[in-house]
């Protein structure tokens, strides 16, 4: 059975997908099996060799439609008005908000991604490149405030850019591990302060 009756292609692949996130953030990479993923999916292991050639493969397009959802939830939202502003938003994200349900799988799913990089080079090459792509589209973000004159020039995009991934993915690791977060007042204080110390003197 290579997808239910009245499934399309894609159909099939978005169950195959969202069972593999399931499967995979409960039972871990090497703990999951493509039969166990293809019966949480109510299909056969036909359906996903059907499309992927194993459990890798199937992880990789994972996370290239959903993996890195756990970062690019923080890094990608509000990106809109001062750069400044935008900064302090995604920065307070990074300890708030509850991680229950798809916020839960997501954060899961990354974090065996992560693991799952060290064996398996397809895996880390898909992840290296989701993550890249997310850190260009937040150096675009810091480029922009320069060229307004809103953030000052003697900072590096590339080096900003990367020490926002290294929070989110930080804070991917201490959700997971269920590490009470510091008061949200005083973590803003220190965003603030950073993001502060970046805007360039003729805007402040």
């Amino acid at each position: 059975m290579g997808r239910r009756p009245g499934s399309t292609t894609v159909e099939t692949k978005e169950q195959l997908l969202a069972a593999a996130a399931r499967v995979i953030a409960t039972r871990g990479y090497e703990g999951a099996r493509v039969s166990e993923i293809a019966a949480e999916a109510g299909l056969s292991t036909g359906a996903i060799y059907a499309h992927y050639t194993g459990k890798a493969d199937l992880l990789c397009a994972a996370i290239s439609s959903r993996g890195p959802d756990a970062v690019a939830g923080l890094l990608d939202a509000g990106v809109t008005g001062s750069v400044a502003g935008t900064l302090k938003f995604l920065g307070a994200r990074l300890v708030s908000g509850v991680r229950t349900g798809r916020a839960r799988i997501r954060g899961d799913v990354l974090i065996e991604s992560l693991a799952a990089s060290r064996r398996e080079p397809k895996v880390a090459a898909v992840l290296r490149e989701s993550i890249e792509a997310r850190e260009e589209r937040l150096a675009a973000v810091i480029r922009r405030g320069q060229k307004s004159g809103e953030i000052s020039t003697a900072v590096s995009p590339e080096a900003v850019s990367r020490l926002c991934m290294l929070l989110a993915l930080g804070s991917v690791v201490t959700r997971a591990i269920d590490l009470p977060a510091p008061p949200s007042d005083d973590w803003e204080a220190v965003i603030g302060s950073l993001v502060n110390q970046m805007q360039a003197v003729e805007s402040t």
